[in-house]
């Protein structure tokens, strides 16, 4: 009899459990698909000056979702102060300066948020107060030459690229044309952050601030193997001090672990063919990939790949994979 109701005892136990789990997974899931909506509706209205929008689906969307959204937090407090709602907006502009006060600096400088009405207010003009006196324990003619570093790095790739190879084709004579720009382009700013590095030592967090933090990180990216691996080393252990994101130093380590002939780790690493279509270079341990991911900051593989249209499947990777290899094997055997 004992037993029995033991056994009774653990079946409702477990029935309990997965009700409960399922009523948690449905809660989640309704958030989402209501969060979501409203995030995107509010955006919209405040990309209009509908302020008042704004901040009605902006507060309809935090009442559902309490999580730390930066953007979200300082549109409505912006939206709030076009309002004349000062109490509600500093309600916002507080979370968002808690969430990333850096961002808060560049943020409220480049919308223009701290004019005279706003700063007759106490709250609010601490708020602007703060992140200028944090912002000067970083070093502002630093920031600027490596505002102009990574401006340059990244004006012939992206738009100025993708616009060539839209119009001409990628590997056309003006593709071939915007990459030997490029390239000149990459070893002239790789001398001026080398000079750079030796005077101040790297330029990260504590120097220049989160921004501006992997300026030079790219610049040595977009060198050659023999340079990264130089430096892969050092930057390893500034993310560590977290002077940069670990998880951008993982592009490195793919793209430098590739050059050397071997596997990437972390995934990062996509090659596009002229035709535009795109695969996922060899990976270690495939299996174990988004573990690896996730423990230093990237999102699940099947969401990283999304952007170059490739739908991630780990084990379809790892047969074209093991073709690949069995095809590179037969070749230097005929070659022998």
């Amino acid at each position: 009899m004992t037993h029995i109701l033991e056994h009774g005892i653990k079946i409702i136990s477990i029935l309990i459990f997965y009700l409960f789990s399922n009523i948690t997974h449905a809660q989640n899931l309704q958030q989402d698909t209501l969060f979501k909506p409203l995030m995107t509706k509010a955006q919209k209205h405040f990309n209009r000056s509908e302020w008042e929008l704004a901040n009605v689906n902006y507060e309809k969307a935090f009442a559902i979702e309490k999580g730390n959204y930066f953007t979200g937090f300082f549109n409505n407090g912006y939206s709030y102060i076009q309002r004349s709602k000062y109490d509600s907006a500093y309600i916002y502009l507080l979370k968002a300066h808690q969430s990333d006060w850096e961002n808060f600096y560049y943020k409220a400088k480049s919308t223009r948020l701290w004019d005279r009405n706003t700063l007759q207010f106490d709250k609010l003009r601490h708020l602007r107060d703060s992140s200028i006196q944090k912002y000067a324990t970083l070093d502002s003619s630093l920031i600027h030459e490596m505002s102009k570093i990574l401006f340059l790095d990244q004006l012939y790739r992206g738009f100025v690229i993708d616009s060539v190879r839209s119009e001409f084709g990628r590997g056309s004579i003006q593709d071939e044309l915007v990459r030997n720009i490029r390239n000149e382009q990459d070893q002239a700013l790789l001398q001026n952050v080398e000079k750079i590095i030796l005077k101040y030592g790297y330029p990260g967090v504590s120097l220049v601030g989160k921004k501006y933090s992997t300026a030079a990180f790219l610049v040595i990216q977009h060198s050659d193997i023999p340079t990264m691996s130089k430096y892969l080393p050092i930057l390893k252990a500034l993310a560590q001090k977290k002077e940069l994101p670990i998880s951008t130093v993982a592009l490195m380590e793919d793209r430098v672990l590739l050059g050397e002939g071997k596997k990437q780790l972390y995934g990062t690493q996509i090659m596009t063919y002229d035709d535009g279509k795109s695969f996922v270079r060899p990976i270690e341990d495939p299996d174990n990939l988004d573990i690896r991911r996730a423990a230093i900051g990237l999102k699940p593989m099947a969401e990283y790949v999304i952007k170059w249209k490739i739908i991630w499947n780990v084990e379809d990777f790892k047969k074209e994979m093991q073709l690949k290899e069995d095809k590179e094997k037969a070749n230097k055997s005929e070659h022998k």
